[in-house]
């Protein structure tokens, strides 16, 4: 995803979660790739079923912000 590639992150993403739904750091990166390739509202809920799975995640920072990038994307600038 960060290279550019969306639809390759989003296809890794997706596969990640179909083999493991209750993986924290799959859901975060697929919520993260939805975020950032254009498609936030989905990107936030897979993004909020991340931070649920797993509240003490040492990268709950990043999904935080993610929250905070999706949010704004949605045009939701005071939930941001």
């Amino acid at each position: 995803m960060r290279q550019g590639d969306y639809e390759g992150a989003l296809a890794a993403a997706e596969i990640a979660v179909a083999m493991s739904p209750n993986l924290a750091l799959a859901q975060g990166t697929l919520g993260e790739t939805l975020i950032f390739s254009g498609r936030p509202r989905e990107g936030l809920a897979a993004v909020e079923t991340s931070i649920r799975l797993d509240p003490h995640d040492p990268e709950s920072a990043n999904r935080l912000n993610n929250l905070a990038a999706g949010l704004y994307f949605s045009l939701e600038y005071e939930a941001a």
